[in-house]
């Protein structure tokens, strides 16, 4: 078996870079960009359906608008049927007019939700694993940058974050805007028509910046193509309870002024984060309290009676510092789980970003504790024990 896995590891290599392998030639930066890569590999629930995204050379892509998301243009998903041993099923665009992604297997596997992206159009689609056949919907789904915004809550039904105006989203066209942005504001400064600049408000003004479209938590029916709006906000996230009745969104809010004389690290929130609880049968659930969620952690309790997250009260001061652990039940009440003399254990993301780290024993919460090493992203903690918090201050 090992000998097979390391078969297996040495075919990718040199099939994803086979220029790798020439001894004549040197590794230059032409060389670097004429290299195939992988993305993804998702593997259905029954074992039967593996999807692998297919990168074709960097230099056959037709624009690099996208910046360091380029990628996804020259994606192909190939579709192996593990029974057969072939590839059942191709999803690609040879001119790489459109780039294809692979997402979530249904809970039966029959299904497989896919992505297309064409020049300024990012769709999702349904493929039949059996037949390969694609059902692509009017649906623009948010990307995954911060979060899950595709779910399965039944093998016919599917819970999207979707963006109503079918703009682009933010992640794909960020580095092609600015520097459109910035080309005509240098521009206006050239031309002496008008002075090229940008207006950032602060203060109690920091709210009246351009606000973008909300979007949409959508719950799809793909036996009647029925849509149904269960949310409108800054959606970012999304985890469904394992009862597959409600669902957890995280959302960003107000703008958040930063802080005088704090360093201001790149992963910092810009806007505050709420958390929503939606029940699908009879709406959403009102909370007891309005708190700043940290990004990436959502545990459900096994029972679906509760969800844990990390939350602040103070959006001015540090996670490290004034941020808890609560438990959210399903009637709306927050509860903070307090410190219990430990210092919860956050690790910080390349960007910075908070992450707490937890889960449940059965009914009961466990949350990593210990004392950091320091303020600088990539921090570990130098101990983390399963603690067991404080009983619930509220």
């Amino acid at each position: 078996m090992r000998h097979a896995v390391l078969a297996l590891a040495f075919s990718a290599i040199t099939s994803a870079c086979p220029v790798a392998l020439e001894a004549q030639e040197r590794f230059t930066t032409d060389v670097l960009l004429r290299k195939e890569d992988f993305g993804a590999v998702r593997v259905s629930p029954d074992g039967r359906w593996v999807a692998m995204e297919v990168q074709a050379p960097y230099d056959q892509a037709p624009a690099y608008t996208l910046a360091q998301y380029t990628f996804v243009s020259l994606s192909r998903v190939e579709v192996f049927d593990t029974t057969s041993r072939t590839v059942r099923h191709v999803l690609a665009d040879p001119g790489h007019a459109a780039g294809f992604r692979a997402g979530p297997f249904s809970p039966n596997g029959d299904r497989m939700v896919v992505y297309r992206l064409e020049a300024d159009r990012w769709t999702l689609g349904i493929l039949e694993t059996r037949t390969g056949a694609v059902r692509w919907t009017e649906l623009t789904p948010e990307e995954t940058q911060f979060g899950r915004t595709v779910a399965w809550r039944t093998a016919d039904e599917l819970l999207v974050v979707s963006r109503p105006d079918h703009s682009l989203p933010i992640a794909f066209k960020i580095g092609g805007q600015a520097q459109a942005r910035t080309r005509a504001l240098w521009e206006d400064t050239a031309s002496g028509a008008r002075v090229g600049a940008t207006y950032i408000p602060s203060g109690a003004l920091r709210d009246t910046r351009d606000q973008a479209v909300p979007l949409q938590l959508v719950r799809l029916d793909l036996n009647t193509g029925d849509q149904t709006v269960l949310a409108e906000g800054a959606i970012y996230d999304l985890m469904l309870s394992p009862d597959r009745r409600r669902v957890a969104v995280l959302e960003e809010r107000e703008d958040l002024q930063p802080v005088a004389g704090r360093p201001v690290r790149v992963g910092d929130p810009m806007r505050r984060r709420a958390l929503r609880l939606i029940d699908l049968e009879i709406g959403e659930i009102p909370l007891a309290r309005s708190l700043d969620y940290a990004p990436y952690f959502l545990s459900w309790r096994p029972d679906s009676g509760a969800i844990l997250a990390f939350a602040r009260a103070d959006s001015q001061a540090d996670y490290e510092d004034g941020g808890d652990y609560v438990v959210v039940t399903v009637d709306g009440r927050v509860e903070t789980l307090g410190r219990n003399r430990h210092t919860p254990a956050l690790v910080r993301s390349v960007w910075g970003e908070p992450i707490a780290l937890g889960g449940w024993r059965a009914s009961a919460p466990s949350c990593a504790c210990g004392m950091m090493t320091g303020a600088h992203a990539g921090d570990r903690p130098t101990a983390s024990p399963i603690c067991p918090p404080s009983p619930p201050t509220g």
